[in-house]
């Protein structure tokens, strides 16, 4: 991350996360293990104020520094590449490497709407349908890590301040 390319420094980011974060949802996938859901989650985080830190060190300057917008710009950056590689994920997930543990989830998940009696069935197994489409799976694992993205990024772009430059110059 020697150049301070805003997008470049995002994606190359982003992609690390993403793959950590990946290997994180196929250990529980795979194990059905939850803990390995809660150590994803922690090594986003710590790794989003990792990144933050570090661009914010780099791009600042005793004549201007990183601000706070600048900073959230970056945090969002970074969920939307992290976003569009757990979108791919959840794609090969669903229709690939665990489909049976998910038609079972969304089934029951669907059969508790069901027994409720609110909605008719054939609206049901429609809408079961169109949540096992790629389409929708990209789309709100793009917007999901967008949200947090948000979420976090007010957290974090509040937190990561630039180094302040404490050398006092002889007028």
């Amino acid at each position: 991350m020697n150049q301070t390319n805003f997008w470049d420094d995002a994606a190359k980011c982003g992609a690390i996360i993403g793959c950590v974060s990946i290997l994180c949802m196929l250990l529980r996938d795979a194990t059905r293990i939850g803990v390995f859901g809660l150590l994803g989650f922690a090594f986003y985080c710590g790794m989003l104020l990792f990144f933050t830190r570090r661009r914010t060190a780099e791009c600042s300057t005793a004549e201007q520094e990183y601000d706070f917008g600048q900073r959230f710009g970056f945090v969002v950056a970074i969920s939307a590449f992290v976003g569009i590689i757990n979108g791919a994920y959840s794609i090969l997930a669903c229709r690939i490497l665990f489909s049976e543990q998910y038609a079972a989830a969304y089934d029951e998940a669907f059969g508790i709407v069901a027994a409720t009696g609110i909605y008719p069935a054939e609206f049901l197994s429609d809408l079961q349908q169109i949540m096992l489409s790629p389409l929708v799976q990209a789309f709100s694992a793009i917007a999901g890590q967008l949200v947090l993205g948000v979420i976090l990024g007010l957290v974090i772009a509040a937190t990561v301040q630039p180094p302040r430059n404490f050398d006092k110059q002889s007028e």
